[in-house]
């Protein structure tokens, strides 16, 4: 018989990579448990599990919802996956020598690789992630701005939004499964607006604290699955902050925002209105608005290479 190991290679919170966190030994045909650690669930938890790449398992609270994906890999997880309503770990039936792999689970507190092998492994070494560039979109003071995804989603695929690495949106098919959180110091409550199509966000009534860098992320899978109901009540905490710790969509995009101060000032109707002079050279409101121009364009450069960094070193850390 073949004896199956399970290594559980734990990375901390912060993305490093961890110590063996416990090793069993199955047998093949057995069944085998890789543990979320949760001790339950938060209303607006995104559950991931991977096999290498590809997405075998997804809970989504908010959407009252899990499903396993057990029709890619050429079927090889057909009718082999179940998961714990309580607390998201999943369990593999009637294991093979075909499902020996790199298991990946994600929430949002937890990063945990597993290992399941016919033989020792030495370490875990992750893949290469390529990030995207940031796309830099300027914005006036008082304005809306629409950041795209540029993808027309499935309903059954989530979509994250983050603003300096804390979530601001989770949008799923509808608005009553979705949750638009106010981020910090409360400073996009009531100004932020979803297409449920797309996944596409919207910043209405712009202000300098609503500068910085956004990111999209959709989580996709090559199947519908087979979707099952949590049978339970989840509500959206618009208040609360949830810090990214990874990326858990597969297709991400990058806004740099910036904001833009609008003039304040208003003519005098006595003023003495002069002729201008002619004069060869440069006046002083056009040295001032080249001056203007050029540091717009550098506050725009800093900003985008300030989120390619943020996501760079993420990256890298995992």
């Amino acid at each position: 018989m073949v004896h199956l190991v399970v290594l559980l290679y734990l990375w901390h919170l912060v993305g490093v990579f961890g110590d063996t966190d416990a090793v069993k030994s199955k047998m093949e045909g057995d069944s085998v448990t890789l543990n979320s650690d949760l001790t339950e669930m938060e209303d607006d938890d995104l559950i991931l599990w991977r096999f290498e790449k590809t997405l075998i398992a997804l809970i989504n609270v908010l959407a009252d919802s899990m499903t396993v994906y057990d029709d890619v890999t050429d079927g090889r997880f057909r009718d082999r996956l179940k998961l714990d309503n309580q607390t998201g770990s999943l369990t593999i039936i009637n294991t093979r020598t075909e499902h020996t792999g790199v298991y990946k689970l994600q929430t949002n507190s937890v990063i945990k690789s597993i290992s399941l092998t016919g033989h020792d492994v030495d370490g875990f070494t992750s893949a290469l992630v390529s990030v995207p560039v940031p796309v830099s979109v300027s914005v006036t003071e008082g304005g809306s701005v629409t950041l795209n995804t540029s993808v027309t989603k499935q309903q059954h695929e989530p979509v994250l939004w983050y603003f300096n690495d804390t979530r601001i949106a989770l949008i799923n098919k509808e608005a009553s499964e979705s949750c638009l959180y106010d981020g910090e110091d409360g400073r996009f409550r009531d100004r932020l607006e979803v297409d449920y199509e797309t996944g596409s966000l919207t910043i209405t009534n712009i202000r300098s604290e609503h500068a910085g860098c956004y990111e999209a992320e959709i989580i996709s899978s090559e199947s519908s699955g087979k979707k099952q109901s949590l049978n339970r009540n989840s509500k959206c905490e618009s208040t609360k902050i949830t810090r990214k710790i990874s990326n858990k969509g597969d297709n991400i995009r990058i806004f740099s925002v910036t904001v833009n101060a609008t003039g304040h000032g208003k003519a005098d109707p006595n003023k003495e209105i002069k002729e201008p002079e002619t004069d060869k050279s440069l006046s002083a409101g056009a040295v001032a608005g080249i001056v203007v121009v050029v540091l717009l364009v550098c506050v725009t450069a800093a900003a985008g290479v300030i989120c390619y960094r943020r996501r760079s070193s993420r990256n890298g850390s995992l």
